[in-house]
């Protein structure tokens, strides 16, 4: 056990690099989660992204029932896709205390994202600029976050970048706003997060 555990514990496409290099341990990103979630307090924000799916055909390597991303300039695994098989045992320990929330990827240009169910993403196949499907584990439903509260974070985001640029900032967010608006017309509450994330 750690001794100091925090607030906020947040590992963002990390995870699934631990038991990776010239020999591929599957065990490796499990171990991992099992060991960060000790370092979060009860009452803490808990946030964690792997890739889910499968590896990109003709570059995986398996060790036992699992397969990883293989490298060949490298010359060794880099990464491990989740798989429902593989959270399995993740499931049965934490789902009274965590949420397993899944992305897809919908458009590789414009980088947009989608909340989807696990059964939608099994089947994603990796990219060459990265996972076109996600996993969160997580203890906050991001799919409800209040909008007021969000859009608030991403205003405080933007006014950092352009604090000295305020026309630019008028600008971007006003064209922004009005083709996002139209898209959210018609819209279920659990997709407007995600629409308003990709302003």
């Amino acid at each position: 056990m750690p001794a100091k555990k925090y607030d906020n514990v947040i590992s963002i496409s990390t995870i699934e690099h631990m038991g990776m290099g010239d020999v591929f341990n599957p065990r490796g990103p499990k171990k991992a989660i099992k060991n960060i979630v000790n370092w979060v307090k009860l009452e803490g924000f808990f946030y964690v992204t792997v890739p889910f799916g499968r590896p990109t055909p003709g570059l995986e390597r398996k060790a036992g029932e699992f397969w990883a991303q293989y490298n060949p300039p490298l010359g060794m695994t880099t990464f491990m896709p989740f798989t429902s098989k593989y959270i399995e045992e993740l499931r049965d320990l934490y789902s009274e205390r965590f949420k397993f929330l899944f992305l897809k990827r919908t458009n590789i240009v414009k980088n947009r994202w989608a909340w989807c169910d696990e059964e939608d993403v099994e089947d994603c196949e990796m990219l060459d600029d990265g996972a076109s499907a996600i996993m969160i584990i997580t203890n906050k439903d991001l799919r409800l976050l209040r909008l007021s509260k969000y859009t608030t974070k991403l205003v405080v985001i933007q006014l950092k970048e352009y604090l000295l640029k305020p026309l630019t900032l008028w600008k971007r967010w006003r064209w922004r706003f009005a083709v996002v608006w139209g898209e959210l017309k018609g819209q279920p509450l659990t997709q407007w997060t995600n629409l308003l994330r990709n302003l």
